[in-house]
Parts: structure tokens; C-alpha cells; sequence
């Protein structure tokens, strides 16, 4: 996927989780991430969509596959702010899961 296509559907589904259409987000980062599964924004962002839809294991199990690729951004990248907060983001989330 190129990478205007991807921001331009990356920006859509985040739209639709702002509008609380859950299901329609969801959709959607399922959608980008059957291209490009290791896209950390749109895991994140399926993660939050799931958790806001109730659907407890399948947000925790999108929040886990996350943080796995954010440490292995962090391994590549030692010391990038972007994997660091990212990293901070799923731990809070996860915390406030009780997961």
C-alpha cells in the first residue's frame, strides 16, 4: 500500500473511533491491517475501537500484538521517542484493563 493511500485510510478509521462508529472502525483498521500487519498506529487504534465496543479479549489481544511490534521497533531503534511513548500508550491501556 502506498504510503499516501495508507495515511488517507489510517486518518478515516481514526475519524470514524473520534465518532464513536466503533464498528465501522474496526472495520476499517482491519482493513489496512490485512495489507500491512505490522502497522503499529492501526493496531493501536483497532485496540481502542474494540475496547470501546466491549469486546474485552479481542482489544487486550490487539493491545499485546502491539506492544510486540513496538519492541521490536524499540530493538531496531533503540531510543525512539515514537516506539517509547507508544510503548508508555499500550501499558496504560492495558493497565486500565486490568489485563
Amino acid at each position: 500500500m502506498a504510503h499516501n493511500e495508507y495515511a488517507a485510510e489510517l486518518g478515516r478509521a481514526w475519524t470514524l473511533l473520534r465518532e464513536q462508529r466503533n464498528d465501522a472502525a474496526i472495520e476499517e483498521f482491519d482493513k489496512i491491517l490485512r495489507e500491512t500487519p505490522d502497522q503499529i498506529d492501526a493496531l493501536y487504534g483497532l485496540a481502542l475501537a474494540q475496547r470501546a465496543s466491549h469486546q474485552r479479549d479481542a482489544a487486550k489481544q490487539s493491545f499485546e500484538r502491539c506492544l510486540t511490534k513496538v519492541r521490536q521497533g524499540l530493538d531496531e531503534n533503540p531510543g525512539m521517542d515514537r516506539y517509547e511513548m507508544m510503548q508508555r500508550f499500550v501499558h496504560q491501556r492495558l493497565e486500565e484493563m486490568g489485563a
